[in-house]
C-alpha cells in the first residue's frame, strides 16, 4: 500500500486548517469594516481592586461573576448603611425606650434629675428636663396634649420631621391638643386640634422642660400635670399616664455599627408602609434582601459581606462628619466648604443661591453648646445643622440686625442667613441675624425644603448680596 499520497494529503489539510484559523483570528479589513476603538473593548483579563477579572469574547467567567456580585452586595450594603441610618437611629431609640418600660402610648420616660453619662444618647445634653415616649397610631389616631413652656418635636420612624410643639410649635408655648393621624387615614377629623399627618405608624415624641431658679421641679410637675396621650376613640375616658424617672439609668438608644444594623432597619421595613420612605433607598435595601413581607435571613456569604459593608459605611460616615465639622466648614472671603456623606460641596460666597442634593436646608448658627474655633484670620467657624423641614418665620422674628454681628468687622462682610431654626432661644445674641419678610418662603413650599438654599446678607442692608 502506497502511504506517500496519504501523508501528503494530511500535510496539505493541516496547512489549510492553520491558514483558516489564522484567517479567522485576523479577518481582513473589508471596505465596509468599521474600526473598533480600543476604549470600548473588554480585555480578556483586567486587574482590579476586587481581583483579576477574566473574560472570553467579553463574557465573564464564573470566578469573575462571583467577584462582581460580591462587590455589588458590598456596595449596596454601604449605601444602605449611609441612607438608612436615620431609621436605624429611631429604631434604636424605640428599643431603648421599651427597655425602660415605655412600651405603650401612655408611658413617658422623664429625666427628673437631668441626664448623665450612664444613659447612651447621641445628642442629648445635661441641662434639659427630657420627656420621651414612643407613640404608635396603628390602632387609630392619637391625641397628644402638650404641656406649656416646652420645646418639643415629633419625628416619624424614619426620623423624618412631623411637627414641632411648644415654643417652636403652633401652640406658641402655651400647650395644646394635637391629633396625630396614621398613614393614609381617611376617617373623620374633628375640630379643635392641631392636626398632624405622619408617614409611619411609629413616632418618636420628646420634649424639653427647662430649669427654673436652679430647679427641675417646675418642669417635672408641669409635664405630669398637663401631658396626656390617648387614642381619639378614648377621648371621653382617657387612660392614666405613667411617668418613669430614668435619670441615672443605664440603657442604650444608639443604633448598631455591626450586622445588627440591618436587622434594625428590617424591623422598620416590615412594620411601616413602603410609601413612608424613598423608593430609591427601599430598592437598595431590597437588593440586600431587606424587603417588606419577606424574611431577612442572609446566608453565610451575604452575612460576611454585609458585616464588612457596615464597617466601611460606619467609617465613611465618621470620616465625613469629622472632616465636615472640623477643617472644612468655615466662612472665609472665598468660599464655604461643606463635606457631606455624599461628597464635597463648594459654595462661593458671591453666589446668591445654590442648589444641591442635600436632603434639607443648610443652617449655619452658633449654638451655646458648640465650641467656636478661631482661625488664622480671626473669623469664627460656625456649627452646622441640617433639617428637612420647612422654613421657620420665628427665626426671623427672634433675630436682630447684622450690624451687631461679628460679620460687620470681617473683610468679607458676609454671613449666611439662619434657616429653619428649631431652637431660636439657643442662639448667642451677637450671632443672630434676620431675613427680610419678603424673602421668606412660605411654610408649605416643599421645593424650598428639599434643597440646600442660602442667601448672603450684607451688614447694613436688608437685601441679599
Amino acid at each position: 500500500m502506497n502511504r506517500r499520497p496519504c501523508f501528503l494529503a494530511a500535510v496539505v489539510f493541516s496547512g489549510l486548517m492553520i491558514v483558516s484559523t489564522a484567517y479567522a483570528q485576523t479577518p481582513p479589513k473589508m471596505k465596509m469594516t468599521t474600526p473598533t476603538p480600543p476604549s470600548i473593548t473588554t480585555p480578556d483579563s483586567v486587574n482590579t481592586r476586587i481581583g483579576n477579572l477574566k473574560f472570553f469574547d467579553g463574557f465573564p467567567d464564573d470566578s469573575t461573576v462571583q467577584k462582581v456580585y460580591d462587590n455589588l452586595d458590598f456596595m449596596r450594603g454601604v449605601e444602605a448603611f449611609l441612607n438608612a441610618m436615620p431609621g436605624a437611629s429611631t429604631e434604636a431609640l424605640r428599643v431603648g425606650f421599651v427597655s425602660q418600660g415605655a412600651d405603650n402610648n401612655h408611658t413617658v420616660l422623664i429625666m427628673e434629675n437631668l441626664m448623665d453619662s450612664k444613659s447612651l444618647f447621641l445628642t442629648a445634653n445635661t441641662e434639659s428636663v427630657y420627656n420621651m415616649m414612643w407613640i404608635d397610631t396603628k390602632d387609630g389616631p392619637v391625641v397628644i396634649e402638650t404641656p406649656p413652656n416646652v420645646l418639643g418635636i415629633i419625628d416619624d420612624h424614619w426620623f423624618q420631621y412631623v411637627a414641632d410643639f411648644g415654643r417652636a410649635g403652633p401652640d406658641k408655648g402655651k400647650g395644646g391638643k394635637f391629633l396625630l393621624l396614621p398613614p393614609g387615614y381617611k376617617g373623620e377629623v374633628p375640630n379643635g386640634y392641631f392636626v398632624l399627618r405622619s408617614a409611619t405608624y411609629g413616632n418618636l415624641v420628646f420634649w424639653r422642660g427647662f430649669i427654673e431658679n436652679g430647679s427641675t421641679k417646675p418642669a417635672v410637675e408641669s409635664s405630669k400635670k398637663f401631658a396626656k396621650v390617648y387614642r381619639l376613640s378614648e377621648a371621653t375616658n382617657p387612660p392614666p399616664m405613667r411617668f418613669i424617672n430614668v435619670s441615672g439609668q443605664e440603657f442604650n438608644t444608639v443604633h448598631a455599627n455591626d450586622f445588627q444594623f440591618y436587622e434594625e432597619v428590617n424591623n422598620i421595613i416590615q412594620y411601616e408602609p413602603n410609601e413612608a420612605y424613598s423608593p430609591e433607598v427601599l430598592g437598595t435595601l431590597a437588593a440586600i434582601d431587606i424587603e417588606k413581607g419577606k424574611p431577612f435571613s442572609p446566608d453565610a456569604r451575604m452575612k460576611k459581606t454585609l458585616t464588612e459593608a457596615v464597617a466601611v459605611g460606619n467609617a465613611t460616615a465618621r470620616d465625613c462628619l469629622q472632616i465636615a465639622t472640623g477643617r472644612n466648614v468655615q466662612l472665609s472671603e472665598q468660599r464655604l466648604v461643606h463635606m457631606l456623606c455624599r461628597g464635597r460641596l463648594s459654595i462661593p460666597l458671591a453666589t446668591r443661591c445654590t442648589r444641591s442634593r442635600c436632603a434639607g436646608p443648610l443652617h449655619l448658627l452658633r449654638h451655646r453648646h458648640h465650641t467656636c474655633h478661631v482661625d488664622a484670620d480671626g473669623w469664627r467657624r460656625l456649627a452646622i445643622r441640617c433639617r428637612s423641614h420647612g422654613f421657620r418665620r420665628q427665626a426671623a422674628r427672634r433675630g436682630q440686625d447684622l450690624q451687631d454681628s461679628p460679620a460687620a468687622q470681617h473683610p468679607s462682610k458676609g454671613l449666611l442667613v439662619v434657616r429653619g431654626l428649631r431652637q431660636p432661644n439657643s442662639l448667642d445674641a451677637p450671632d443672630r441675624c434676620t431675613v427680610p419678610q419678603h424673602r421668606q418662603p412660605e411654610r408649605g413650599d416643599r421645593r424650598e425644603s428639599r434643597h440646600l438654599s442660602r442667601c448672603v446678607v450684607r451688614p447694613g442692608s436688608a437685601e441679599g448680596a
